[in-house]
């Protein structure tokens, strides 16, 4: 709510409003000026009730008394809706939009690459447990039913969001120790699936299922907690940080090409329990990285800011984020956020359907073959896509 407000404040300033209405019908100029005890607020749209007949009508009749309105129905509607959870990402993101400044030319590339293998951390272990699915459909009962239950279990992990942020709220845990005890229950769900994901409880791998509910959580609590946590460096390790989390996909999915490429079901290269132990290994090889860049990375950490000294949040790199607030009720806007809404479906709902797409046929090693490179294929797609945007 006050970061709203404070956005809204780069568009209009009350109190000079303020004091051109008193000015303007006052009877005399001494009159007219406002006391710097009623308007030297920290709050500017906080109004006493003699000022409010001065403001209506330049509410009514100005297209800043509009903004102002409209700003402040949209965050009151951001509240109601709970959109907080997405919002660090929103202003993240945003952020990027903004002109390059210095310090985003003085990120030397190495610096870049850690941020990206940062980025890779959070769905790491996700990501591994998905790109096993050709064996699992080969070799587990429930078969080309596992894509559907593994995305189940990855989308049960927004249950830990959840219950993040009633946390957040309360209690204002350190968003660093967050992260680490999210890599401590990655590599936990790792070190589970290499132990016991051939282990079968009435036709279902129950054990299997419950690692990706862990993991899938962690990469759901990612969205909330490394988005927030790069607010502070610059917008160039913003980037580079989602692009890690589309290449870990991509890192998973070369591996399990290694392991069964051209390969059958019963003969892969190397089998599940030691892809697994190798993903807890660059499991923990990541959990390194992040606490590298959480410890060594301190400098970089302060708000960006213009010529004039302000921080960039209250001003232009946060225009095209304001600019959505402000627009959220246009028609080209719900279509666009049906659009977006229908492409992610359509991408998340796809590898719970690639397998019963390579059932169709009958050797087993062309279904598993079949499966992987589509597989590989989705995950390149989606990272190219990245890069492209």
């Amino acid at each position: 709510s006050s970061r709203l407000r404070a956005l809204s404040a780069t568009f209009v300033s009350p109190p000079p409003l303020l004091q051109t209405a008193h000015m303007a019908n006052g009877p005399a100029a001494g009159q007219g000026r406002p006391s710097a005890s009623r308007h030297s607020r920290t709050d500017p749209f906080h109004f006493d009730d003699d000022d409010e007949e001065h403001v209506a009508p330049l509410r009514r009749t100005s297209s800043v008394g509009k903004l102002v309105q409209r700003t402040i129905s949209m965050e009151k509607v951001i509240e109601a809706s709970g959109a907080e959870i997405f919002r660090p990402k929103a202003r993240a993101i945003s952020m990027t939009f903004a002109p390059p400044t210095p310090a985003d030319r003085e990120v030397p590339p190495v610096e870049l690459l850690m941020w990206v293998l940062f980025g890779v951390s959070g769905w790491w272990s996700a990501n591994a447990v998905t790109a096993e699915l050709p064996l699992f459909v080969a070799r587990l009962p429930a078969a080309e039913k596992l894509g559907n239950q593994l995305a189940l279990m990855t989308q049960m992990g927004n249950a830990f969001l959840l219950v993040y942020k009633v946390i957040e709220q309360r209690f204002c845990p350190k968003i660093e120790n967050v992260i680490h005890l999210m890599m401590a229950t990655a590599t936990l769900s790792l070190v589970g699936c290499s132990l016991m994901w051939d282990i079968v409880v009435d036709k279902n791998s129950i054990p299997l299922l419950a690692c990706m509910i862990l993991s899938g959580g962690v990469g759901c609590m990612s969205t909330a907690t490394y988005w927030a946590f790069m607010i502070a460096f610059p917008p160039v390790c913003t980037k580079a940080l989602g692009f890690g989390m589309s290449l870990g996909g991509v890192l998973t999915m070369v591996l399990t090409a290694v392991q069964m490429g051209g390969c059958s079901p019963e003969a892969p290269r190397f089998g599940v329990s030691a892809f697994f132990s190798l993903a807890t290994l660059l499991q923990l090889l990541w959990w390194g990285v992040v606490l590298k860049q959480q410890h060594t990375n301190a400098a970089q950490r302060s708000p960006r800011k213009n010529a004039g000294g302000d921080p960039m949040e209250t001003t232009s790199s946060h225009s095209t984020w304001e600019s959505s607030l402000v627009d959220a009720s246009a028609p080209e806007v719900l279509a666009l956020k049906v659009c977006c809404f229908s492409i992610h479906a359509t991408t998340y709902a796809l590898p719970s359907v690639l397998p019963f797409a390579a059932s169709a046929y009958r050797s087993a090693a062309m279904k598993q073959q079949l499966l992987l490179w589509m597989m590989v294929s989705q995950q390149v797609g989606e990272a190219c896509g990245r890069m492209a945007a």
